[in-house]
């Protein structure tokens, strides 16, 4: 490896060890951080990764880049927040990454498309900020302070209209050192976590269409005009248009097709495996790739932020049917508590979209 090529790993070392002149040279040409983006003095960063195959453009997407382009601010002056929120496994990743795929953001945010991720437990701010600078710049500064880096940050954000996707924040304050002179577009299950100046679209479950589009990807020939396509929508509804799970299950589809099953056949089976397995039954432990987004992961990283006593009461949830309303008062005779401490639980259930709806004037959820 040649001495002006630095892998984030490298950055994040050399941040911790105090080492600005990483790789004893300042003349960096190129730099490879998140989505594979490298430093190009002659083309604006765009560090978004691609689309995967079965990507489906949802509405909620349209809205969002809707918002972002009917912005009234001065080109060079985009400093905006925006948000995507939603229950983890909905897809608020990848509406993050298709809008900046659109043409029309790209033409907006022409001084480049920025990405860092985040996590419940994100790495270390200096090395992301540092490796920003890099991928702008293709420069050090002469301190790496986390505020003279966001100051040498926003010096090189000066006139130059960027959107930074921070995606995955856990906490306010994780965001705190990527407040910087941009446009912001953050992806959050808990939406405390946001300034109260953003601009917050909530990402829920997938419309019937796209759920029924993201099932049936690769297997269009299969179901399209066909009566198995109502055997297919059912599937959806059962498992509740949750876009991980749609996407776990396609693939279990194709499987079972690969292997030689009708699809109908192919449905039934999956009906089965959920009646007797539940919603788990698509995990597979044993795939490191897929572990962090598995059905069990994605609830469990929300369910942590709860304590014991609260994660037992939402779990007696369970008891009342679907797509029903439920008044407090009924909640106060299941969790043995009263109106107001339920109501304090519930508030903190939809903070972290683990409800889909609190109606704090007719006292329901």
């Amino acid at each position: 490896m040649s001495d002006d090529f630095f892998s984030q790993q490298q950055i994040e070392g050399d941040v911790r060890g105090g080492n600005v002149n990483i790789g004893g040279t300042q003349n960096i040409t190129h730099l490879m951080i998140h989505g594979g983006a490298r430093y190009d003095p002659q083309k604006p960063p765009f560090m978004a990764a691609p689309l995967k195959g079965d990507f489906i453009p949802r509405a909620e997407i349209g809205k969002v880049i809707g918002a972002l382009l009917k912005s009234d601010q001065p080109r060079a002056a985009l400093t905006g927040k925006w948000a995507l929120r939603g229950a983890g496994g909905y897809g608020k990743t990848t509406c993050a990454q298709a809008v900046c795929y659109d043409p029309s953001i790209r033409a907006k945010f022409s001084g480049g498309v920025l990405w860092v991720q985040l996590s419940e437990t994100p790495p270390d701010p200096k090395a992301q900020l540092l490796g920003l600078l890099y991928l702008l710049t293709g420069s050090a500064p002469d301190s790496i302070a986390t505020e003279a880096l966001k100051t040498a940050l926003n010096a090189a954000l000066r006139d130059r209209p960027v959107l930074l996707v921070v995606d995955d924040l856990w906490e306010a304050h994780h965001l705190n050192p990527f407040l910087l002179d941009c446009t912001l577009l953050i992806t959050t299950r808990n939406r405390k976590t946001l300034p109260q100046d953003t601009d917050t679209h909530v990402i829920d479950a997938m419309d019937e269409g796209d759920s029924l589009a993201l099932l049936g990807w690769n297997l269009e020939s299969l179901w399209q005009a066909t009566p198995v396509s109502a055997e297919l929508s059912a599937l959806a509804e059962r498992l509740g248009h949750w876009t991980l799970l749609l996407q776990l299950v396609n693939k279990a589809l194709i499987t079972e097709v690969g292997d030689g099953q009708t699809l109908s056949d192919a449905i039934r089976y999956i009906h089965e495996m959920l009646t007797r397995y539940g919603l788990t039954a698509f995990d597979d432990p044993h795939n490191q790739a897929q572990r962090d987004q598995a059905v069990k992961a994605t609830v469990q990283a929300s369910l942590n932020r709860l304590k014991p006593d609260q994660q037992d009461r939402f779990t007696q949830l369970a008891i009342f049917p679907e797509d029903t309303d439920l008044p407090f008062a009924a909640l106060t005779r299941c969790w043995g508590s009263d109106e107001f401490e339920s109501g304090r639980l519930c508030r903190r259930l939809a903070d972290l979209a683990l409800l889909r709806d609190l109606d704090l004037g007719d006292k329901t959820i």
